[in-house]
């Protein structure tokens, strides 16, 4: 009934209609990149989660707004891979510790991409350094970035590494513009981590700032922010509490099956 293109460059509007597979199913789209006015024109639909790319896209092909979301499976199978204990009440697996203080784990570098972004991040890498870690890919000349790097986090690694921190740091791209927009937003609070990213006037739609994620203006205020749930970790806590409530009450694969139906 339908076929679903991640990437629409795969889908060649010019091929004529009965030459494509399956031509009388619904050709639909999900895009998350600024993709050409050529790949995006005669789609039967286009999901978006860029708020501001509908308008565009809309003019093209019928779009729609779908946010990103969290899926719960992540956290059960990266806990079944915990190691299990034996007690009084049977075998039981060994809870993960929250034992890193600050971490982030993503891309960096490629300026193109994530100019600023990088910037806040090696920014907190060199305020917080002995409590700072991260993982991931990306050329990186900042000294305490290369000190501060664990290597890379996939799949069940890096759901590992989300379970294990008490803060994760977000950032965006500059694709984004000034909106709220990348899947670290929800696997972090999926995660029950306390999300600290930098703000975005769509914020509040995905989750409150202040009281369900911590955001940040620029990299002193990132600095600032981070030095007060050093100090309050009560205070972390209720964030990391009600940003973990707020992602699996509206943020879940679930939840966006039914806006996509």
């Amino acid at each position: 009934d339908v076929v679903v293109y991640q990437n629409v460059a795969d889908r060649k509007p010019r091929i004529p209609r009965e030459a494509v597979p399956f031509p009388h199913a619904k050709q639909v789209a999900f895009c998350s990149y600024a993709a050409s006015a050529s790949d995006l024109l005669g789609w039967d639909a286009v999901f978006t989660s860029f708020p501001h790319q509908v308008s565009r896209i809309q003019a093209l092909s019928p779009c729609h707004y779908l946010q990103l979301a969290f899926d719960p499976v992540a956290l059960e199978r990266t806990k079944a891979l915990q190691p299990k204990v034996a007690g009084f009440w049977g075998v039981t697996p060994e809870p993960i510790p929250r034992d890193l203080w600050l971490t982030f784990v993503g891309g960096l570098g490629y300026e193109h991409i994530w100019k600023k972004g990088t910037f806040d991040i090696g920014d907190a890498s060199s305020v917080f350094q002995d409590r700072f870690k991260w993982w991931g890919y990306g050329p990186t000349i900042k000294p305490s970035l290369k000190a501060t790097y664990q290597g890379r986090a996939w799949g069940k690694k890096y759901y590992e590494v989300m379970l294990r921190s008490k803060i994760t740091l977000n950032r965006h791209g500059e694709i984004a513009g000034e909106y709220a927009n990348n899947m670290r937003l929800y696997e972090a609070t999926g995660c029950g981590c306390c999300l600290v990213t930098n703000a975005a006037i769509n914020m509040a739609r995905i989750l409150r700032p202040m009281h369900e994620c911590v955001v940040y203006r620029d990299y002193v205020d990132l600095a600032r922010q981070l030095w007060i749930l050093h100090h309050d970790d009560d205070y972390r806590k209720e964030i990391a509490a009600a940003g973990h409530k707020r992602c699996l009450t509206e943020h879940t694969y679930a939840h966006r099956a039914k806006e996509l139906i």
